[in-house]
């Protein structure tokens, strides 16, 4: 009889230290994962501190001024004034041309009154006449003036010397009229010199400063919308675009363009962040503020500081001369402070929605999250305090947990 072998499989069995062993695994994980549950979060106590505040970026210059247009087209502008010159009330400035105006309406009105003043003379011819030597030796020192200005060897602005010289030729003339009895030739030619300089009239407009200040000629286009004036309305898109532009253009180039009135005493600098970055500057705050290869800065205060458009717009203002800021519209910045507040870890900050927030410790295993303002960072650590400064934050206990 054949024995057929038959393989049976054993049944494992757990002895008691066995069985206890499987039965508390799935209870020691559940208190493993319960006494990380109870453990709480880091938490440290923000603690009084100073810490350098330094925000490196482009800031847009913003000017108390007015720009001034001329009513109608012009073809041609002259100063009588200096780039740069502090100007008064009712200072003659310029004269505008309109649109087909040519040199000859004035020649002719030129060869008229230098026909007058040769027959003057020659009326004059043999009498002592003290008064108009005088007067025609300072004609001609000023000519000599001005031919040395214009090569370079005169110190003195080219349109200083232009106008002593046109009032000194006024002066002459003066006292020619009121020497010389006029014949019937010079009563002609006076006839003409006035025709003339009705003629000339039609055709130019003196332009009189209407108020004080430093006086330009030169524009950019954002005079009327980036001005001190407008700050109220000032916005994200308006700082980003000052940006772009091509530079100034000079008068008559743009939109009858005649000139800018600055008052240098008072400006304004705007800037932008995206609304994540921190450390920020705040409203009624003074900073420090340097201006890239200008060896120059100025104390200013923070005047407004805002979110929109996913962009921080902050704008500071100073007082005092801004020098030869008067010419730019953008520059390179450096904002400084030294400031205080209470001292937390930076990775404890959250953003959202262009606010910072914290977690502080109200209670066992329970905290509250407060909007903060950044006004410091460094690597590790950030100064903060509330917003608005309506709760003290020093010696407070705070999480680094960020939900």
């Amino acid at each position: 009889m054949k024995v057929r072998k038959v393989r049976v499989r054993r049944k494992f069995h757990f002895n008691k230290l066995g069985k206890a062993i499987f039965a508390a695994v799935p209870v020691s994980v559940a208190i493993i994962i319960l006494i990380i549950a109870l453990v709480p979060k880091a938490q440290y106590m923000a603690e009084s501190d100073v810490m350098p505040l330094i925000i490196e970026t482009d800031a847009v210059i913003i000017r108390d001024e007015d720009a001034y247009y001329a009513e109608f087209d012009f073809g041609n502008i002259s100063f009588s004034a200096d780039e740069g010159e502090q100007v008064t009330a009712g200072q003659e400035l310029a004269t505008i041309y309109r649109l087909g105006y040519t040199e000859d309406v004035a020649q002719k009105l030129y060869s008229v009154q230098k026909e007058i003043y040769v027959t003057q003379t020659a009326l004059m011819s043999g009498i002592n006449k003290p008064e108009v030597d005088a007067a025609e030796a300072k004609i001609d020192a000023l000519e000599h003036e001005l031919q040395d200005a214009e090569g370079g060897a005169e110190k003195r602005h080219t349109n200083d010397i232009e106008n002593e010289l046109k009032e000194a030729v006024t002066m002459r003339n003066s006292l020619l009229r009121e020497m010389v009895q006029p014949n019937e030739k010079l009563t002609s030619l006076y006839a003409e010199e006035e025709t003339r300089k009705k003629q000339l009239s039609e055709w130019s407009s003196r332009i009189i400063a209407g108020e004080e200040g430093r006086f330009s000629c030169y524009m950019d286009g954002l005079e009327q919308s980036l001005c001190m004036k407008k700050l109220d309305s000032i916005t994200v898109s308006q700082v980003q675009n000052a940006f772009e532009e091509k530079g100034y253009t000079t008068a008559g180039n743009t939109n009858n363009f005649m000139y800018r009135i600055i008052k240098p005493e008072s400006f304004c600098i705007a800037f932008l962040q995206s609304a994540t970055d921190i450390p920020r500057i705040y409203v009624n705050e003074k900073y420090n503020v340097s201006f890239t290869g200008l060896n120059i800065s100025y104390e200013g205060t923070c005047i407004k500081s805002f979110v929109s458009n996913k962009k921080v717009l902050s704008v500071i203002q100073f007082s005092g001369d801004m020098g030869d800021l008067i010419t730019m519209r953008t520059a390179k910045i450096t904002v400084s402070a030294d400031v205080r507040g209470a001292k937390v870890k930076s990775n404890a900050i959250s953003i959202k929605d262009g606010v910072a927030y914290m977690n502080f410790v109200t209670g066992q295993n329970s905290t509250e999250k407060i909007a903060v303002e950044v006004l410091a960072t460094n690597k590790k650590y950030a100064i903060i305090r509330a917003v608005g400064g309506e709760r003290e934050l020093s010696g407070s206990w705070y999480s680094t947990r960020k939900d």
